[in-house]
């Protein structure tokens, strides 16, 4: 929309604009509320299944004195064991560029939150107000679709590992 054109409307049609927008922030936010939800759900599930390979590994121990005699089982248990210790690392900094994107994203809520992100200073028209909006929106539209496929995509690898 051009200067002129912006001029030529009235004040209610900049009003519905500005209304268009918000809401329009507000189904973003609502989405990137989801995605939080989501992750916080994978958390969740990396907690269950730390506390299953602690489960696991203490039944290893008990079963270590009586393979002392069958060192071919033995070597068989540690390969496992090896393997399960590097999924869970991988797994372990898969959580950790999680945990680093949490805090980028809720430092960058805090930020939509506090006004701060659109760096606004004295009393903006209202032009001013509505292309950082756009701005603004077109960002966090960005960011939440590659959250989403990045989260699609490692669910999908790790239901690939899973088979």
């Amino acid at each position: 929309m051009t200067e002129k054109q912006l001029h030529k409307l009235r004040r209610q049609d900049l009003l519905q604009l500005l209304l268009a927008q918000g809401k329009e922030a507000a189904q973003l936010q609502a989405r990137l509320d989801e995605a939080a939800e989501e992750l916080e759900s994978l958390q969740d599930t990396r907690t269950r299944f730390i506390e299953r390979m602690d489960d696991k590994d203490a039944q290893i121990e008990k079963l270590k004195p009586r393979l002392d005699e069958k060192d071919a089982q033995i070597e068989k248990l540690t390969a496992r064991l090896n393997e399960k210790d590097a999924q869970i690392e991988k797994l372990i900094g898969r959580l950790n560029e999680k945990d680093a994107r949490i805090g980028e994203l809720t430092v960058e809520i805090e930020q939509y939150r506090s006004g701060e992100i659109l760096g606004f200073e004295g009393d903006p028209s209202i032009d001013e107000v509505g292309q950082k909006l756009n701005a603004v929106l077109k960002a966090a539209q960005k960011a939440v679709a590659q959250y989403l496929d990045s989260t699609r995509t490692q669910g999908q690898q790790g239901q690939e590992e899973r088979i």
